[in-house]
């Protein structure tokens, strides 16, 4: 049998979302703190559609240091109100949905070993109504 030969890097990326912006719902939406620091921080999951429709999950942490990703989720989202009251919390994002930028991650899982992963790079574009995703494109 004749076999196609593949790089582990390529291998892992073949399983992500290529870079680029792509439409997303806030599927699930968690108030909790940093490890590192204890620092307040809102966890995301985001239902991303890939190229041909399918819905992927990519994680997202809301957090002040990273201030241009909490201000650029909340004018993405139509949270704009929250963003200048200086208060956020998760139930303000859940099903909010828009344009986020997607980039790929090169980082080490638990055991040292190179691994690739979609990361949130920004969130651009106009908010996106709830309705506009289908309940079928929801993951379970």
């Amino acid at each position: 049998m004749k076999i196609d030969r593949f790089t582990e890097e390529e291998l892992q990326k073949s399983n992500l979302l290529d870079e680029g912006a792509y439409p997303f719902r806030v599927i699930e939406s968690q108030n909790t703190k940093a490890q590192s620091s204890g620092a307040e921080m809102i966890k995301l999951v985001l239902q991303v559609s890939d190229s041909s429709g399918k819905p992927r999950k990519v994680f997202c942490n809301l957090i002040n240091s990273w201030p241009k990703l909490v201000k650029h989720f909340c004018d993405v989202a139509g949270l704009e109100q929250e963003y200048d009251s200086g208060e956020l919390d998760a139930m303000h994002c859940i099903n909010k949905g828009g344009y986020v930028k997607i980039a790929i991650e090169k980082g080490m899982d638990k055991n040292n070993k190179e691994i690739y992963k979609n990361v949130v790079d920004d969130f651009v574009g106009k908010p996106i109504e709830t309705s506009e995703f289908k309940d079928d494109e929801i993951a379970f």
